[in-house]
């Protein structure tokens, strides 16, 4: 299930982007709008299990999404549940919680 399920995209035309547009030979260029991500309150947070995995330099989200979840594309849900955007926010030895039942938790952070 990809986060970007039902996002509505904008077209985006400003000037700014020209030689962007004239490289791509395109008129404008589609792209999803911004999205507010969700995060569990406490008390939601409190109904989750976690499995704590410590973070190892070659790890990546996806492939914890693989191992926990048995689908590599969601990995946004480890990486916006621990407020990690990308791989290189993570140190090693750093605890990431990798929460369940997933149900719940995409009904939380989506």
């Amino acid at each position: 299930m990809s986060r970007y399920n039902n996002q509505r995209t904008m077209d985006n035309v400003s000037s700014q982007f020209e030689e962007q547009f004239e490289n791509r030979d395109v008129e404008k260029i589609e792209h999803y709008r911004f999205q507010k991500l969700s995060y569990p309150t406490s008390k939601q947070d409190a109904e989750l299990t976690h499995f704590r995995h410590a973070w190892k330099a070659q790890d990546k989200f996806y492939q914890l999404a693989a191992k926990y979840y048995n689908d590599s594309t969601l990995w946004w849900i480890i990486a916006q549940y621990n407020q990690r955007p990308t791989e290189q926010h993570c140190k090693e030895g750093e605890i990431i919680k990798i929460p369940f039942p997933l149900g719940r938790v995409l009904q939380i952070m989506e």
